[in-house]
């Protein structure tokens, strides 16, 4: 899979494996300036007929997935940035008016503190 092309799932190239962490692939991005995001499996399709990658996540999500630095993975903060993904995307469908969705109502007015 390394030097397959990663396309998202609106059909944006995205970048190129260049590698395998855990049960994260590495995807390399950017032209003068890498970086290397990672992406769980089950966000991604291999064909390896055409060597792409195609995810099911858009390529904004992508490129604010945390980096990966020279020490490596740091898992607390791909599981982190996960449950915003998640969030984000629940947003947009409540945004969008779909079945499911709340309404919360809070007051977010400061309260009076006591002398």
């Amino acid at each position: 899979m390394e030097g397959y092309d990663v396309l998202t799932f609106d059909d944006h190239k995205a970048g190129h494996v260049v590698g395998r962490e855990g049960s994260f692939i590495v995807v390399e991005h950017g032209s003068i300036f890498k970086h290397r995001r990672p992406v769980p499996e089950t966000f991604a399709t291999v064909d390896d007929d055409s060597r792409t990658v195609r995810l099911t996540i858009s390529k904004d999500i992508l490129e604010t997935a945390p980096e990966i630095r020279e020490a490596g993975l740091d898992e607390q903060a791909v599981q982190l940035e996960r449950r915003r993904a998640r969030l984000r995307l629940l947003l947009r469908a409540c945004e969008a008016g779909e079945d499911g969705c709340i309404s919360l109502d809070i007051d977010t007015t400061p309260k009076a503190t006591e002398p």
